[in-house]
């Protein structure tokens, strides 16, 4: 994100829902970013023609994938934050609060077309 787009965020619902569009574009390229070095270090792991592949390419490689977990981890948390987010504003608007209401399905579709559009 860059630093002018962060003067121009405000503490209402917009600014809010760009942060969270932003945050989750930037981890489903920090996750294809890990699942890359995840193949190159498990290509050199299972290359036999050096001896020491294991022993040299072993450690990054679990670094890699514990970096992978991380970031789905993180994933699954925004996704869990956003869903709460739309069970409130549920709740709100049956409780005629007049909330905008935003349902799951949508959600999803959302989070599908920021995972097409960097992939």
């Amino acid at each position: 994100m860059a630093k002018q787009d962060m003067k121009n965020i405000k503490p209402d619902e917009s600014s809010f829902n760009y942060l969270m569009q932003v945050l989750l574009t930037d981890l489903y390229k920090d996750l294809e970013e890990a699942e890359s070095n995840v193949k190159r270090y498990s290509d050199l792991v299972a290359d036999t023609t050096n001896d020491m592949n294991l022993a040299m390419y072993g450690p990054l490689l679990n670094d890699a994938l514990k970096i992978k977990a991380a970031v789905r981890d993180k994933i699954l948390k925004m996704l869990n934050t956003m869903k709460d987010r739309v069970r409130t504003k549920e709740q709100q608007a049956s409780a005629g609060s007049g909330v905008e209401e935003y349902t799951e399905e949508m959600l999803s579709e959302l989070a599908f077309k920021i995972k097409e559009k960097n992939g």
